[in-house]
């Protein structure tokens, strides 16, 4: 019976510490928007409107690779429906390359 209750004691501490590790993080995700939005208009000049949508992926396990950012904006030559992402790498804005907006995350956190 303790042996039962120390496996079920383990497993609860091990997925407490996956959830913990892999929460999403609202304040990250801000600071990787703010950082590509001022990348793109220095990049391409100011323009308006800029969307930006969150391009979240839980599959990876490196939290810069997690949080990516689509950017649609008007002096960026794209199609309507299709968006620039990009992510944060070592504190630098990489370019990821362009999806379609049915490529996006659905839900909203």
């Amino acid at each position: 019976m303790k042996k039962l209750m120390w496996i079920v004691c383990l497993v609860l501490v091990a997925a407490a510490s996956y959830v913990y590790i892999t929460r999403y993080d609202r304040a990250y995700e801000q600071e990787v928007m703010r950082q590509v939005v001022e990348h793109v208009e220095q990049t391409y000049g100011t323009s308006e409107p800029v969307v930006v949508k969150s391009y979240y992926n839980d599959k990876h396990r490196d939290k810069d690779k997690r949080y990516a950012v689509a950017v649609r904006a008007d002096v960026l030559s794209l199609k309507p429906n299709e968006y620039i992402t990009y992510r944060l790498q070592d504190g630098q804005v990489i370019e990821m390359g362009v999806i379609d907006e049915e490529g996006l995350p659905k839900t909203e956190r």
